[in-house]
């Protein structure tokens, strides 16, 4: 591997099934404004109510990464403060951090990576810090790193995605 090439791994977790959190979410404001669907949910039809269970568990679940690299905007941000889980970003910041990864030239499929907490094996990891310590170490790469190369700075961005992701237990 030479300074101009960082480590990009390729492996992506299956994607997941069922609607995004952001259509399901749409699908409920119209089901809810919807009288004759509200009718029947109301007269305890189990149609009605198995598509309002799986469509409340869809926006529960969520895929905030998903939803933020297929541009669709949350459905609904009415509050100040948002709840969140295990360190997730709120949707805003989410959508925020995937338009600049891809400013910065990332896939799509290496941003679902880095925003979803993926770790690599001990292999990937070390070769993506001896290929950071190699790189800073030359003097030309340096150089133009440092003064905003974006080539430059993307490959060092997914070392240092690596690096931070970790090694899987």
């Amino acid at each position: 591997m030479t300074t101009t090439e960082a480590p990009i791994s390729s492996a992506l977790a299956p994607a997941p099934t069922g609607p995004s959190a952001a259509d399901a979410a749409a699908r409920l404001n119209a089901l809810t404004s919807d009288k004759a669907w509200g009718a029947k949910y109301m007269n305890g039809d189990p149609t009605a109510r198995r598509e309002l269970d799986d469509l409340c568990a869809a926006v529960a679940k969520g895929d905030a990464v998903k939803d933020a690299l297929d541009g669709k905007e949350a459905a609904s941000e009415p509050f100040a403060v948002q709840t969140i889980v295990d360190g997730e970003l709120p949707p805003g910041l989410m959508r925020a951090a995937v338009a600049d990864l891809q400013l910065k030239g990332l896939t799509d499929q290496a941003i679902a990576e880095v925003m979803s907490g993926k770790t690599f094996t001990v292999a990937e990891v070390r070769a993506a810090e001896q290929w950071r310590d190699r790189a800073m170490r030359d003097p030309l790469f340096r150089s133009a790193y440092l003064k905003g190369d974006p080539n430059l700075g993307r490959q060092m961005l997914v070392a240092n995605a690596i690096i931070a992701g970790g090694i899987a237990p």
